[in-house]
């Protein structure tokens, strides 16, 4: 016997949660990628800050905007997915975003951006 009330609208959104994760669960990318999300790194050294982050199934015909406006990094993109499973041909997008605040201020003309296996690398250096 429970000691707490119960609360119906607590468990109706948990199986609503429950529901659309058993739903998208199935799409590739939603296993390596929560949609629309962007883990990020960030490491500071005395010249540069240098943010990391795991971007799967990113290629050059992905479409990807990375910049700093008002101290704050932002990277935006979009991958174009395309299966073929059971003589059927899928086709679909996937949009991620993510800001930061940056712990200094860096050289917007400066940067270095590297992809290399699933790692996007942006390189700032820092405003002296």
């Amino acid at each position: 016997m429970s000691l707490l009330p119960s609360d119906p609208f607590n468990q109706l959104t948990n199986n609503i949660f429950k529901e659309i994760e058993r739903f998208f669960g199935e799409l590739p990318l939603f296993k390596e990628m929560q949609l629309g999300s962007l883990h990020m790194d960030m490491k500071e050294t005395d010249n540069e800050i240098v943010a990391l982050c795991n971007i799967p199934g990113l290629d050059k015909n992905s479409d990807l905007e990375i910049e700093v406006v008002n101290n704050m990094l932002m990277i935006n993109g979009m991958i174009n997915h395309s299966e073929e499973a059971n003589n059927r041909n899928s086709h679909y997008v996937s949009r991620f975003h993510r800001s930061i605040s940056l712990p200094s201020l860096v050289s917007k003309e400066d940067m270095i951006v590297n992809y290399k296996n699933n790692q996007l690398e942006v390189r700032m250096p820092k405003l002296k």
